[in-house]
């Protein structure tokens, strides 16, 4: 009955991927970028947007195997109990850090360039607000709601687009000079910076439509992140300097604090006001994941789980205070997430294919 309820289109999965995507890192990808790739930072990206495709069609085949289930239900069908509800506990913590992560990082962002003097658990706490109501909802209805407010994506690229009076095309060339082996790395903070698409894991069993045009949807939200950071990594390539890039924590903010209009003065405290909403999105999606999963375990509803997720990222997200904690704390996240994004699901997808085919065998003979 709950399912019932909860069934989503095709349509609204592909705004549900794309607002969990783009989230905090949009503000420092061309730098994270840079590091490794410099000019190629662009070419890391789409590389990023492969790779991440690929991630894609692991999950999807493994959902496949069990359309009406999520990962919390198919891995003990898989891996039997005790194995299965080690996988969903790790997988509870990894969406509890997440969802951590994005406060931290929220946070941090906002004190350095907003609100210097105000405590950071009173700004932690404007994000466990945003637990607690979002969500508490039903999966419908907030993917109903980020299918609303996906127009905002088209206003922060609107206000990006103003800093294009400003570039030097002569900063993306020569092509190719920082090397396969940077740009790869590049991409790997490129794929980090597109999490979001593993949330087809929980959500796969919710989505009314065709397997196709289910995995048409996930890809087709990928396509539209990977092109949409790709557009704002070369305008902040061709903005700053190769120097100037080094030291730069947030190119977005920078290349918009440099533009002034006589209406208005701050683009850039505009555009974070825009850009909260997205953070809010994926901020939801990875503490709701997270509720379903403890939901699992105790067998209540998700919406009285949220408040224990509430809890205990609020304690995680007071823990790393130090810039160079904080930095520490997102290294592990994505060093870890590949396993959560490719490791596991590939194992029970070939755990699945495996016993799939001894099974046809055994019934063969």
């Amino acid at each position: 009955m709950e399912r019932n309820k909860n069934y989503i289109t095709h349509i609204q999965l592909f705004f549900f991927v794309v607002q969990t995507q783009v989230g905090i890192g949009i503000l420092s990808l061309p730098r994270d970028l840079h590091q490794y790739a410099k000019a190629d930072s662009w070419i890391s990206v789409l590389v990023a947007g492969l790779g991440s495709q690929l991630f894609i069609f692991i999950m999807y085949f493994l959902c496949k195997q069990f359309p009406y289930l999520n990962l919390y239900e198919f891995t003990s069908k898989i891996v039997g109990k005790w194995i299965g509800n080690f996988f969903n506990v790790l997988f509870v913590g990894y969406y509890l850090l997440i969802s951590s992560l994005i406060i931290i990082l929220y946070t941090s962002i906002l004190k350095n360039w907003i609100y210097p003097t105000t405590p950071v658990w009173v700004m932690n706490l404007l994000g466990i607000f945003t637990i607690l109501y979002f969500a508490s909802q039903s999966f419908k209805i907030i993917a109903r709601f980020y299918t609303f407010v996906s127009i905002f994506l088209i206003i922060l690229l609107g206000l990006v687009i103003f800093s294009f009076t400003n570039v030097d095309f002569r900063y993306v060339f020569p092509v190719g000079q920082a090397g396969l082996k940077n740009i790869l790395l590049g991409a790997n903070q490129g794929i980090i910076a597109m999490l979001g698409f593993d949330v087809i894991l929980v959500t796969y069993s919710l989505v009314k439509s065709e397997s196709k045009k289910i995995i048409k949807s996930i890809s087709l939200a990928n396509a539209f992140v990977t092109f949409y950071y790709l557009f704002i990594v070369m305008l902040a390539v061709m903005t700053f300097s190769p120097k100037a890039m080094t030291l730069i924590p947030q190119p977005v903010l920078y290349m918009l604090k440099a533009i002034k209009f006589s209406v208005i003065e701050r683009i850039d405290i505009v555009f974070l006001s825009v850009w909260v909403v997205s953070v809010a999105t994926s901020l939801t999606t990875y503490s709701y994941l997270a509720a379903k999963g403890l939901s699992h375990f105790f067998k209540k509803p998700h919406q009285r789980m949220v408040p224990f997720v509430a809890v205990i990222v609020f304690v995680i997200s007071l823990i790393p205070q130090k810039p160079s904690a904080i930095e520490a704390f997102a290294e592990f996240i994505g060093e870890v997430s590949y396993l959560f994004i490719g490791g596991i699901p590939f194992l029970l997808l070939l755990i699945t294919l495996f016993l799939r085919k001894k099974s046809g065998e055994l019934q063969h003979e």
